[in-house]
């Protein structure tokens, strides 16, 4: 049965690939959203994929954060980012680049992770790498799309917390310029083609 509507502005499904099968995207409007990708997604792995509850595996992974995560989590305002930043994430220094992840525990698993449970304590607002964990093999370019959106909302996230005075600048800042095309913006808000480098857009036409 296909899961997709004809008015969804993305389009996914399984495809073959090399010895299997891979989950594949197509961009079908380009009204979609970033909150558009996360939701459709959603229903395409509750539709075709097999449940995850019980497994933790991707609960110990980098869970790198995108600006309107920390506002999905936080709000807006400074001083809320801050306290959320200090209690539930991590920040790390390398040279000249800076990661946002959320925090991992003393047994590597997430903060949010209930570990007798193996539940998420914030699943409603999970990030969006959480959303796209998938335990099956993704065709490039819906690989490129999950890449694109992560690293260009983690580096606006890098560029607002400069910008806010969260992060002390330390020579950093100038490789992390405000980015208005995520700034006090939900997913929803985001359209994909504003976020996603053009060759990959064109690539899920």
């Amino acid at each position: 049965m296909d899961m997709n509507s004809k008015t969804d502005p993305l389009k996914f499904e399984i495809v073959p690939f090399e010895e299997g099968f891979a989950y594949d995207v197509t961009v079908v409007s380009d009204d979609a959203s970033v909150g558009d990708y996360i939701r459709l997604l959603d229903a395409f792995l509750d539709a075709k994929i097999a449940p995850c509850l019980g497994c933790d595996l991707c609960c110990a992974q980098r869970i790198p954060l995108t600006l309107p995560d920390v506002y999905t989590y936080a709000g807006r305002e400074r001083d809320a980012i801050a306290a959320f930043l200090r209690e539930k994430a991590e920040i790390r220094f390398v040279g000249g680049a800076v990661d946002v992840k959320l925090a991992q525990k003393p047994d590597g698993k997430c903060v949010f992770l209930d570990g007798a449970e193996q539940r998420c304590l914030d699943h409603p607002r999970r990030s969006l790498v959480c959303h796209s964990y998938i335990c099956v093999p993704q065709t490039k370019r819906a690989r490129d799309l999950r890449e694109a959106l992560i690293n260009g909302g983690e580096d606006a996230l890098i560029g607002e917390l400069f910008r806010l005075g969260v992060l002390d600048d330390g020579g950093r800042a100038a490789d992390y310029p405000p980015d208005p095309r995520w700034r006090n913006r939900s997913f929803d808000e985001i359209p994909l083609k504003d976020v996603v480098p053009p060759a990959v857009y064109s690539a899920l036409r």
